[in-house]
């Protein structure tokens, strides 16, 4: 471990209650300046998305896609696992998925708003979506009984609508094909104003690749955006850009070797305490890696100085 690492895990020790912080490192020793495989005995190959957790670390939820004799399907259920006596429980199927494609969960900051995107019919008993077509965004929220009925956001327009990530402030950003895009997906958002969502937008087109902009995630306090693009090889994989002063956004930083071995890196996430970044690799080393968050302070000194 570096010594980068270990003032970040005091610095946690001691902000934290002692359980929090033994929770926080997440049942696994935290990787240092170097991704590490997250539990692979959980996450087994890339065919998982990040996972969401609660805002305490006891819990998480991730998608999977579901591989019927040994086919490879584009249906995805959403799994969930609790952290207890110093382990993650065997992964169960979420109350409210297993039955239609669902993938991408994200959790807001209190814990009991969890976004989606699925198949599902918008009425119960209708017909679902085109596993390999259209998606739209769900939300579930939390009760004193579980999760509640998933409910389908207004803003989604019968093409694909995925991936949805929230800043602490409501402000929703997710990838879709719907009219008005650039590229094959691009990245839009929608700002919660008392209580609805405006028109979403598409983002500044100097952030909007031509190709695929996926997997988009928002800082919680909107500085800074990750997105996957594919669209320019050798310069696949995760980008970052920074909120500027004047409310623009820096130009997109490819987020280097450590992160980009392959071609296929998405699905990119923060632990509750903002000091570890997630993040999902296909292709040789396949799996779910973390690494320290510090990486993300070094690409804005670039992105700001370039």
């Amino acid at each position: 471990m570096t010594i980068r690492s270990i003032l970040l895990l005091v610095s946690a020790l001691n902000i934290l209650p002692s359980d929090a912080a033994s929770q926080l490192v997440l049942g696994q020793t935290p990787p240092g300046d170097e991704p590490e495989l997250f539990h692979p005995e959980i996450f087994k190959d890339g065919t998982h998305s990040a996972p969401a957790f609660t805002p305490d670390g006891t819990e998480m939820y991730w998608s999977r896609y579901y591989t019927p004799q040994g086919r490879r399907s584009r249906t995805q259920h959403i799994f969930h696992s609790q952290f207890s006596d110093g382990q993650w429980s065997a992964p169960e199927l979420a109350s409210f998925s297993g039955t239609y494609s669902d993938g991408g969960p994200f959790l807001t900051k209190d814990g009991i708003r969890l976004f989606f995107y699925s198949n599902r019919p918008y009425e119960p008993g209708g017909e679902p979506l085109d596993e390999y077509g259209p998606s739209d965004i769900w939300y579930v929220d939390k009760t004193d009984d579980g999760w509640g009925e998933p409910q389908r956001l207004p803003f989604n327009t019968g093409q694909h609508e995925g991936m949805a990530s929230v800043a602490d402030d409501g402000t929703i950003f997710f990838q879709s094909n719907r009219s008005g895009t650039r590229g094959i997906f691009d990245t839009y958002f929608s700002e919660l104003i008392e209580g609805a969502y405006a028109e979403p937008k598409n983002l500044d087109p100097g952030i909007n690749c031509p190709g695929i902009n996926f997997s988009p995630f928002i800082a919680p306090d909107q500085s800074f955006l990750i997105i996957a693009y594919n669209h320019n090889a050798p310069d696949n994989g995760l980008h970052i850009t920074f909120k500027k002063p004047d409310g623009g956004w820096t130009r997109p930083v490819n987020m280097g070797e450590k992160i980009n071995v392959t071609s296929a890196q998405r699905f990119p996430g923060l632990s509750p305490d903002g000091k570890y970044f997630f993040f999902t690799r296909g292709g040789a080393g396949s799996g779910l890696y973390w690494v320290e968050a510090g990486v993300i302070e070094d690409l804005k000194r670039v992105a700001f100085n370039r």
